[in-house]
């Protein structure tokens, strides 16, 4: 990723997206805000919020959540306070970018805020690495 032209873009991306979590996760902290990170980035009118109809995906499509194989690459380590196995599935996504290709960046991530209050991040990489059938 990183000798893409468009690394630097993409690195300003990745750094504003966690700072729109963790501005999230302190509203919901504060309870200051009571729905999911979509909703917020809705509703919350805080300077930190991104596009969620183009940028945030809190479910796979049923293909994906459908098919073992793939699902199978969505299982990232989580503290074993929230899973005694030490992983857990992450759904959650962040797309860096829309469209480009299997090298474009997405953070995918599990929100917590409601029992242990905090977020945690499973995978921030390229798309070929959390492989999906319309890409593949």
């Amino acid at each position: 990723m990183d000798s893409d032209e468009d690394s630097a873009l993409w690195g300003k991306r990745i750094d504003r997206y966690l700072q729109a979590l963790e501005s999230y996760g302190k509203d919901k902290e504060e309870k200051r805000f009571e729905g999911n990170f979509k909703s917020w980035c809705d509703q919350s009118g805080s300077d930190n919020v991104i596009n969620s109809r183009k940028f945030v995906a809190l479910f796979e499509s049923e293909t994906v959540r459908n098919n073992k194989e793939y699902m199978r690459h969505r299982l990232f380590p989580i503290d074993k306070s929230v899973n005694p196995s030490g992983f857990i599935e992450m759904q959650a996504h962040l797309k860096v970018v829309q469209g480009g290709g299997m090298n474009i960046p997405r953070i995918y991530f599990y929100d917590d805020t409601h029992k242990t209050g905090k977020i945690f991040i499973g995978f921030i990489g390229p798309h070929d690495l959390v492989p999906n059938p319309s890409k593949n």
